[in-house]
């Protein structure tokens, strides 16, 4: 675990020194889990990006990383670009560890703590069979 801290506070660093034009960059965790964590950077005077993803299945979500600096409320929102894709917004972790979820493929949340908040994104084990595919994550901070 702390060597993903270790490499998650340098793949941030790196993209704040640079003040790189991408919206996300992707990196895979170092064990077997397979599960897709993107960075999500907000270009400099913008507070909405879209973040294209790719789930792998239902056994594989997807974490976008937001580093929250102020506003009061953190939407996000999912479009999957299949008619059928079985995805949603299934937790936000915040700053201070604690959790709220399930929800749909949208949520406005309020922003009670600054720093980083985490966005799942995965399939519904309730609404269908297994699905993967390509999706966008639109993020914004109000």
């Amino acid at each position: 675990m702390k060597v993903l801290s270790l490499f998650l506070f340098l793949m941030l660093t790196l993209i704040c020194s640079h003040n790189l034009s991408a919206q996300a960059i992707q990196t895979q965790t170092p064990d077997t889990s397979r599960q897709n964590i993107y960075l999500v950077h907000f270009p400099k005077g913008k507070q909405r990006v879209n973040v294209g993803a790719y789930m792998l299945g239902l056994a594989h979500p997807v974490t976008f990383i937001v580093k929250v600096k102020h506003g009061k409320t953190l939407n996000a929102s999912i479009r999957e670009l299949s008619d059928k894709g079985n995805i949603r917004i299934n937790q936000i972790i915040m700053p201070d560890g604690s959790s709220d979820g399930p929800f749909s493929k949208t949520v406005k949340y309020p922003i009670q703590h600054k720093g980083t908040y985490k966005i799942i994104a995965g399939g519904s084990n309730m609404q269908g069979d297994d699905w993967k595919g390509a999706f966008n994550m639109r993020i914004s901070i109000q």
